[in-house]
């Protein structure tokens, strides 16, 4: 492998792993949650997040202040906290300092006012913020609520693109009025969200009892809308019951202001320490449930996926079928057993987006049975496919999703013998068309004839191959005349009932045009777009070639048809959006390789790109984007496990090293879940600037080709375990 120089890899390392974040809780963590209703919902999140363990709140082993200053953490400076109210950022002093404290977003004096080795929710660091001291003070114990421009500003400073400014309400300022009870603080609106969150986790993880672990009694904490239950619970006293508020305003906060990559990341270090989430955070889809009764009522699984085929390898097996139609189809879930019929056990990690999946756990000669389920938004999963079985050998050729971005884009079926194949790489590697043939399957049999090519395609390059008999004289002299290059093949004298495939030498199809072992008649198709008397272009959507030679085909599902002897195309295509960099990803923790598409176009004028990231593990992530753009003269290189910030060193590699990098780090850039999946819009006249320092700026330019791979957090593979997905290049129009 080639690798950097120590300077340049150094700075890489720093700008690549700047913002990495432990992942979201084990799989089966809500397992028992049931949202049939706001009442049972309410009583199954508070089994799943009782009796947590308690820290204590100072002390001279672990206690809030080192809890708070890992999950108040500035994302832009290690070294420093920032706080929830003013959005100041501090040097972190711990307890004792005189610029920051902790903030009961829940006051203690409505409750829980005396600090105890049996007092949970005064320590529970969900509700407990980093907060500059005067600013916390100012708000006292007032409940949360909406101010007016007559309030007193309580202004925040400029960090993280977020807050500044001043004078005009509401503006990106508190503002607060009166005191106690009756009292009023309007948070600002980048963090009133989490406040609203913290308060909902508090309702519902408080309702009395004792807890599970110690047997310690517990109050009943209950938001409301009703001043006077609020201000009778400041008794001086710890109480059985506690009330907070306002209620209907914590409803309207939580809808402004979403949940973000940072309270994600902040309920993961309270996690980490506590042993409970808050389940707002991971679903805030429950807060209407909980609070307002409105639950979700979308029963209806999407229908089971149909068209299952394999393809055995050495050591692998690919699975593929045909999408689901379903507007809110959410992913597809794969399936395997050892035994025909079952029982079976989940494949992958989580969902996976597109209609095909590569195992790559098992062992040759062992035959495995799979089926697939699609599951949709509202995590309603269909009933399973209809089993399909592999037996993988050593030696197979097996088929690689790089691979199979080698198809045939062009298919020519003129008078005469003007007869032709164009064959298109849409890898970033030059390929060796020794390795590939092309095999005719004659009026329906089962059984080829076949002729091994030559040369070799370029990197999104194109190959023409024609019979070059007297009967091609149109064909050849337009390809001529055009000083397009050709390769002759007597294999090429076909017919409309012909089918044709690219295929590894002695392996595997990699594309086919008709169906093998049927004889359509004259032609698969209909109308202009037929197999016989017509050339077929394919769309320039088309990622991959089919590799299923025994399905049903037809022609329109992914080429157009132009009238006969038309041979203008031959020569050139309009690929994929992306192409595949080569790049050896390895499985993670679930056993699978996460990947990286694009979809959208190249055009700068249309700047519809989109970058989705899947097969991520279920068991909880941090992802994010990197991008690369060589410079003159360089070429991608290769770094092999790289260490983040000097931690492990990654189980797999960035196949995009060479020039420089950017990275996707903000706001919703940055993935934090569970779901296995994110998609980020990438503003072509706005990208990471590439030295990864300068922000967002950087606009792409035509004709230059873009890197793009995700790094990502693996936390079931061990502490600061990592990986990459694959790489993709795009050339922009």
């Amino acid at each position: 492998m080639l690798r950097l120089p120590a300077p340049l890899w150094t700075a890489f390392v720093a700008i690549l792993f700047a913002s990495a974040a432990l992942g979201q809780g084990p799989p089966g963590y809500y397992a028992s949650v049931d949202a049939t209703d706001g009442a049972t919902l309410r009583a199954t999140l508070h089994t799943v997040i009782d009796d947590h363990t308690r820290f204590p709140y100072t002390s001279g082993s672990t206690d809030t202040w080192d809890i708070l200053e890992l999950a108040d953490e500035d994302p832009a400076l290690s070294s420093s906290v920032l706080d929830v109210y003013r959005n100041a950022s501090y040097a972190k002093e711990g307890g004792g300092n005189s610029f920051y404290n902790r903030e009961h977003s829940w006051p203690k004096s409505y409750g829980f006012p005396t600090d105890g080795s049996t007092n949970y929710p005064y320590t529970d660091c969900h509700a407990l913020f980093i907060c500059d001291s005067g600013y916390n003070s100012s708000r006292s114990n007032k409940p949360f609520g909406i101010c007016t421009s007559s309030c007193t500003e309580k202004p925040t400073d400029l960090n993280g693109s977020q807050g500044g400014g001043s004078g005009t309400y509401p503006g990106n300022s508190n503002w607060t009025s009166g005191s106690g009870a009756t009292g009023t603080w309007e948070v600002w609106g980048g963090r009133r969200g989490d406040i609203a969150r913290a308060l909902f986790y508090m309702d519902v993880r408080y309702e009395g009892g004792t807890h599970g672990g110690t047997g310690v009694s517990e109050p009943d904490l209950i938001l409301t809308d009703n001043v006077s239950l609020i201000a009778s619970a400041n008794t001086g006293s710890n109480e059985t019951v506690g009330y907070m508020g306002m209620l209907t305003v914590l409803l309207q906060w939580h809808l402004d202001d979403p949940v973000d990559a940072a309270e994600q990341n902040r309920n993961e270090q309270v996690y980490a320490y506590q042993g409970n989430r808050n389940p707002f955070i991971d679903h805030p889809e429950w807060v209407a449930c909980v609070f307002s009764g409105s639950c979700g009522s979308d029963t209806t699984p999407p229908a089971a996926p149909t068209g299952l085929s394999t393809l055995p390898g050495d050591s692998s097996v690919f699975i593929d079928w045909l999408d689901n139609a379903e507007s809110d189809l959410a992913g597809y879930r794969i399936y395997r057993s050892e035994t025909a019929g079952g029982p079976y056990s989940a494949l992958q990690g989580g969902l996976v987006t597109p209609s095909f999946f590569l195992d790559s756990t098992v062992v040759n000669d062992s035959t495995y049975y799979y089926v697939v389920t699609a599951e949709d938004s509202s995590g309603n999963e269909s009933s399973e496919s209809s089993e399909v079985n592999a037996t993988p050998t050593a030696g197979a050729g097996g088929v690689t999703v790089n691979q199979r971005a080698i198809f045939i884009s062009e298919y020519v079926e003129g008078s005469s013998s003007n007869k032709a194949i164009e064959i298109y790489n849409a890898t970033h590697e030059t390929v060796d068309l020794a390795d590939l043939e092309l095999r005719k399957y004659v009026n329906g049999s089962a059984s080829a004839s076949s002729a091994t090519l030559s040369g070799s395609l370029a990197p999104y390059g194109t190959a023409v191959f024609t019979n070059g008999s007297s009967g091609a004289a149109n064909l050849l002299a337009d390809l001529n005349s055009r000083g397009v290059p050709y390769t002759t093949l007597s294999l090429l004298t076909f017919n409309g009932n012909d089918a044709l495939a690219l295929c590894e030498v002695g392996g595997e199809i990699l594309d086919v045009i008709g169906q093998v072992g049927q004889d359509p008649g004259t032609a698969w198709g209909s109308g202009a777009t037929t197999t016989q008397n017509d050339t077929l272009r394919r769309r320039a959507s088309v990622i991959f070639g089919d590799t299923d030679g025994g399905d049903a085909f037809d022609p329109a599902d992914e080429f157009d048809g132009f009238p006969q002897d038309d041979f203008s195309g031959l020569g050139a295509h309009d690929g994929p959006l992306h192409v595949q960099v080569t790049c050896a990803t390895t499985t993670h923790s679930g056993g699978v390789h996460a990947t990286l598409s694009a979809s959208g176009s190249a055009s700068i004028g249309a700047n519809d790109l989109s970058l989705t990231v899947a097969s991520l593990p279920s068991t909880g992530t941090t992802a994010y984007l990197v991008n690369a753009l060589l410079g003159p003269g360089q070429t991608l290189t290769t770094v092999s496990n790289p260490a983040p910030g000097g931690g492990p060193a990654s189980s797999g590699d960035i196949c995009i090293a060479g020039g420089t990098f950017g990275r996707h780090v903000f706001g919703s850039d940055v993935y934090i879940g569970t779901g296995g999946t994110f998609t980020i819009s990438v503003d072509l006249a706005d990208i990471p600037h590439p030295d990864g320092i300068g922000g967002y700026g950087v606009a792409a330019v035509t004709g230059e080709t873009w890197y793009w791979q995700c790094w990502y957090r693996d936390q079931s593979a061990g502490v600061g375990a990592s990986n990459f997905t694959e790489a993709i290049a795009i050339t922009f129009q």
